[in-house]
């Protein structure tokens, strides 16, 4: 009985207790987006487009070939999920049954390579792996946190000093200690 109580107020109040938590991870993740393209030299617009700103997010990460599979196993599993939810089939179609494990494969692969993605990111941030766990458990505040903490930066000078490296041949630790 309290139980139904406190849902009853909560609705009173105009929250949807079902869809309160994914919304507020949404705005987070979103945020932190729009910083983390920031400083990566990204258009920070780009958080604001669904599936398009986890490419982005990939090719912050310098991951553009995983960012790429997100983005279309997103897009899949996503259209595959709202077929299985419409009334085309009826429930106890095996159609709805192969549809929902293919969403579900796609799903998986989904993460597998949003895993590569944050390992990445981290690699990026000059931060150690496990920052995966928390982007894969809660990417909303791991986002919040590399996007506005100010220790937080990505590591542009160094990527341009390798890539330099590999271009020319010259080895870039060598040449940079003999500019002092």
């Amino acid at each position: 009985m309290v139980h139904f109580l406190e849902d009853t107020q909560v609705a009173a109040a105009g929250f949807d207790t079902d869809l309160t938590f994914p919304v507020i991870h949404i705005i987070l993740y979103t945020i932190g987006l729009w910083h983390i393209f920031k400083k990566c030299g990204i258009k920070k617009w780009h958080a604001l487009i669904p599936m398009f700103n986890d490419y982005e997010l990939s090719r912050a990460a310098d991951r553009e070939i995983s960012g790429r599979v997100v983005m279309v196993t997103n897009f899949m599993a996503t259209v595959i999920s709202m077929i299985v939810q419409s009334d085309i089939f009826s429930e106890t179609s095996i159609i709805v049954g192969i549809l929902s494990l293919m969403a579900l494969v796609l799903y998986l692969v989904n993460m597998i390579y949003m895993i590569r993605i944050c390992n990445g990111l981290a690699e990026r941030f000059g931060r150690k792996k496990r920052w995966t766990i928390l982007w894969v458990l809660m990417s909303g505040v791991a986002a919040m946190i590399f996007g506005l903490n100010k220790n937080f930066q990505p590591r542009v000078i160094e990527e341009i000093k390798e890539k330099a490296a590999e271009e020319s041949g010259i080895d870039a630790v060598s040449t940079d200690d003999n500019l002092r």
